[in-house]
Formats: structure tokens, C-alpha cells, sequence
């Protein structure tokens, strides 16, 4: 794998990206179009984006961080073939030293479907066993 650092998404990451997130995002969140995924990425505040690649420069994952309220947050999307092989953490330990403060909204059940049909399954316990904290467990400023 590659070092992961910052990129301006280029447009046939565009396209990856978008399939990438309608295929692992529950349906409810899912883009009908790339224009609407533009609009978002486009939202976002101070948005800096990271694509590592694999030794043939195929994409592995997705991460933004951005800023909301004056914090810092960030998504993250797995490749599929990669997702369960340590990837995430890796990638999210190397965010978290870089970035010692983040926060992400994770959806916290299982309710939600993808677009093919199947159940999506929160990823909610992974950030928990990587040592995030749900908001409303953590300490008041």
C-alpha cells in the first residue's frame, strides 16, 4: 500500500468514489447521481481527501476530513475486497496520530439496507474497539 496522503479527486476517482458509496452506505444515503455527490463533497468544509492505492494503484478505500462546529471529522469508505484485513485500522491509526481529535457520525444499528438488498451492518463496534467514544459518553468542555 501505498503512503496516504492528500488529493484533489480526480475524475475518474469521482466515479469510483460514487460507486464505491452507493454500494457500501445504506440506500437512505446513497447519491442518484455523481452531481449529488459533488454537491456534497463540495459542501464540506476544508475537506482534504486521501485515496491510498495498492502496489497496481487500484484505490483501496475513501477518507475525507473536514471541518463542522469548528471540529475535526471525517468518513471513511473500505474497498469491499480489503475491508476486515486490518486496512481500516491501519488507515484510521495513522489519521489518529496525524489528527489526535476526531469525531464521525456513524449510523449505530443494522436497520438499514444497501442498494443490492443486503442488510448493512454498522460499523459502529469497529470505531469502539479502535478507542472512539460515542458523543454522549463523552465529558462535557
Amino acid at each position: 500500500m501505498t503512503d496516504i496522503g492528500q488529493i484533489q479527486l480526480s475524475e475518474k476517482q469521482r466515479h469510483w468514489l460514487f460507486k464505491l458509496w452507493n454500494s457500501q452506505y445504506p440506500a437512505a444515503i446513497a447519491f442518484a447521481k455523481i452531481s449529488d455527490l459533488d454537491l456534497y463533497l463540495n459542501s464540506l468544509i476544508a475537506a482534504s481527501h486521501y485515496i491510498p492505492l495498492d502496489d497496481e494503484n487500484k484505490p483501496l478505500a475513501w477518507i475525507c476530513t473536514f471541518t463542522r462546529e469548528q471540529e475535526l471529522w471525517f468518513a471513511m469508505i473500505i474497498d469491499p475486497d480489503y475491508q476486515g484485513k486490518g486496512l481500516g485500522k491501519k488507515l484510521l491509526s495513522k489519521l489518529k496520530m496525524d489528527f489526535p481529535a476526531l469525531n464521525a457520525w456513524v449510523v449505530d444499528h443494522s436497520d438499514y439496507v444497501l442498494k443490492s438488498g443486503e442488510p448493512y451492518h454498522s460499523p459502529l463496534g469497529f470505531y469502539l474497539k479502535l478507542g472512539f467514544k460515542i458523543a454522549s459518553e463523552l465529558p462535557a468542555k
